[in-house]
């Protein structure tokens, strides 16, 4: 590093509040990076009769369960899992196991839900849809909308002052 770079550094880390603020929002972007593993309506993983089942990653179907139905498997479904843990099976579910799309039909009372209510952190919106999930996924979604949105910014950029400076 140069000896500019140093000094630049140093009076960042020297503004405390800038410096913790950006170790927290790094720490939300890593965590809201690997939101299937945090908030899904889907195991991590899971053991079947001895084959490994990854489906935070991948998309199976009932019947690569042993079940009937060719669609994508709905492992909140008691059959499902009664498929998933026969013969010994297990899963590995995330914290929280509502997605941003998962409307939970099993809430007490009316929507929307109160926070830690029926397993919702922050509670549900009127349709049972969890706050949480709803809110780590947009999270993601609007932080790599503007990094890409800086890059593409930045590239357009230097192509024009490139032009500019040529002729």
């Amino acid at each position: 590093m140069t000896p500019e770079t140093r000094r630049r550094l140093a009076s960042f880390k020297r503004n405390r509040r800038g410096y913790v603020s950006f170790w927290i929002f790094m720490g939300l972007f890593l965590v809201a990076l690997a939101a299937e593993f945090v908030a899904n309506d889907r195991p991590i993983a899971f053991m079947r009769d001895g084959e490994l089942f990854v489906p935070a990653l991948f998309t199976y179907t009932e019947q690569d369960l042993g079940g009937q139905i060719p669609t994508a498997a709905d492992y909140r479904d008691p059959f499902v899992q009664d498929l998933i843990h026969g013969d010994h099976g297990w899963a590995l579910w995330p914290p929280v196991r509502f997605s941003y799309t998962t409307i939970n039909w099993q809430v007490s009372g009316a929507t929307p839900v109160p926070p830690g209510q029926d397993g919702h952190l922050l509670g549900t919106d009127s349709l049972a849809r969890d706050l949480f999930a709803m809110l780590l996924y947009a999270f993601r979604l609007s932080v790599l909308f503007g990094i890409a949105l800086t890059l593409i910014s930045v590239c357009v950029g230097i192509l024009l002052g490139a032009v500019q400076g040529y002729f």
